[in-house]
């Protein structure tokens, strides 16, 4: 087994910086000087962040940014499949239509439904296995069984896991 432990010299660097960057954030104790030591080798832009989005790199996006990247919106009706599948899914419509959506795929993430946070799986695209024509956010969240219609959420998203 790896050893990944701080001390260990030969630990990858980005999963270090992963390390410390989530210990610096959680404390709330990010400033400038700290962000740029833990970014140095980021190339950290607008421009760049944008570009991480559209290609679904949340792990980087969330470096760059200093915080999980997020969308907003109202729970709506679905086409009901997920749940005949005994795997619902919360359909989201997007409050703000000029947020920036990650590349179609499936992300780990989590919800924030009055103001408790639950985790669980988003896809992002036209659902190909059911023959989906429309581009789709929605989020099948774990151990969550009450209905959300109606409901503001907020989905923030940790890392990619199918493209």
């Amino acid at each position: 087994m790896k050893d990944f432990s701080p001390s260990n010299e030969n630990a990858p660097t980005l999963f270090l910086n992963l390390i410390s960057y989530s210990k610096i954030s959680e404390q709330s104790k990010l400033t400038g000087k700290i962000k740029k030591e833990i970014n140095k080798n980021l190339k950290i832009s607008s421009s760049e962040i944008r570009n991480e989005i559209l290609k679904g790199n949340m792990s980087k996006v969330s470096m760059m940014l200093g915080y999980k990247y997020f969308i907003k919106g109202e729970v709506i009706k679905g086409d009901g499949i997920g749940k005949k599948l005994d795997f619902p899914t919360a359909n989201i419509k997007i409050h703000n239509e000029d947020k920036i959506l990650p590349s179609d795929g499936v992300y780990a993430g989590y919800a924030i439904i009055s103001d408790k946070k639950f985790i669980g799986m988003i896809n992002i695209g036209k659902r190909p296995t059911v023959e989906g024509k429309e581009r789709r956010v929605e989020m099948n969240i774990f151990d969550y069984n009450d209905i959300l219609y109606g409901k503001e959420m907020k989905i923030s998203f940790i890392k990619r896991i199918i493209h």
